[in-house]
């Protein structure tokens, strides 16, 4: 990437980040960070030998008043993950939007799933990245309601053998 950068030949998005010359679009770690959903698994692997680090952003997709979006705790999490992920160097995992909600099914477009459901999914998610060796693993909330369902996992799981 350097000798790209030097000749000038290798194109920059906003902020001047890298953008790969084959694929096309913004290198997805040349800011500091890597969005797990953006790289191959050969990238995740080659990640994993020089940090274990994963940030895991929470949100919902809800109501939020009649400005709001509907994303904005999604939005907030992953935008709050991928700032913390490039002062850090480290990786981030996709958003998890769907989580507990039911005090505003009533406004169309809120999703919610239950409380189990969420923690069940959590534990499944921690227990994928642990298996492919991350093991400094931040859970970033971005949802009022998310931390009561949020289940102490990460001292109910083993690590990988």
């Amino acid at each position: 990437m350097t000798n790209l950068a030097r000749s000038g030949s290798c194109p920059t998005s906003r902020g001047g980040a890298l953008r790969c010359p084959l694929r096309g679009f913004p290198v997805p770690f040349a800011l500091g960070f890597m969005r797990l959903d953006q790289i191959t698994w050969q990238e995740a692997e080659a990640y994993l030998v020089r940090s274990r680090g994963i940030i895991i952003p929470t949100g919902s997709t809800e109501q939020h008043g009649p400005m709001g979006l509907i994303g904005t705790d999604a939005l907030c999490a992953q935008t709050v993950a991928e700032g913390a992920g490039e002062i850090a160097d480290a990786c981030v995992a996709p958003t998890l939007a769907y989580t507990p909600a039911p005090f505003n099914m009533a406004f169309p477009g809120t999703i919610s799933i239950s409380e189990p459901l969420f923690e069940a999914l959590i534990c499944e998610i921690l227990e994928a990245v642990i298996s492919h060796g991350f093991d400094r693993i931040h859970l970033l909330n971005a949802h009022g309601h998310n931390p009561a369902p949020l289940p102490p996992a990460p001292d109910n799981l083993e690590p990988p053998p």
